[in-house]
């Protein structure tokens, strides 16, 4: 949709300035830098490493809940409304279902750490690690592209 519009519009984007960088770089560059513990608490789980995937998991909801804060002042900062242009109701959906899966994940996170920290890892819990390490690489690898996309793609055009 979001290039659907863009090919119909004489300034992109329509009515307002290009979106500002500044909280969704600092995101962007968070999210990268979270694939770090990430892939380390992934080799942890693969090795089935107890004590480091506790720990490793406990990281990785740090990263996810200073990602959410970071969404919430990009929100703010945002140029434009949902409801004032098609553009700003695409950008908002983008930007809302990608805070919806970062927050779908922080918690299924949480989850996982409660029941990681208090007590023995079995096989079937590295397996769970694994798979959330694959949906958090998902989540930041699928946010490169909405970055360049929502906010340089106004400044390419």
């Amino acid at each position: 949709m979001y290039f659907y519009l863009l090919r119909n519009e004489v300034h992109w984007p329509p009515h307002s300035a290009s979106p500002p960088l500044f909280w969704c770089t600092v995101f962007t560059v968070v999210a990268v830098l979270s694939e770090i513990p990430n892939r380390w608490l992934e080799k942890k789980a693969r090795r089935q490493d107890g004590p480091a995937v506790r720990l490793g998991i406990l990281i990785v909801i740090a990263f996810g809940v200073a990602l959410i804060v970071l969404r919430g002042l990009e929100m703010h900062a945002m140029n434009v409304r949902w409801d004032v242009t098609a553009y700003g109701s695409i950008v908002w959906a983008l930007l809302a279902l990608h805070t919806f899966h970062t927050i779908t994940d922080v918690y299924d996170s949480c989850v996982l750490a409660a029941i990681l920290v208090p007590g023995k890892i079995d096989g079937r819990r590295f397996s769970d690690v694994l798979d959330n390490a694959m949906y958090w690489r998902f989540i930041v690898w699928s946010w490169v592209v909405l970055y360049f996309t929502i906010y340089w793609t106004p400044r390419w055009m």
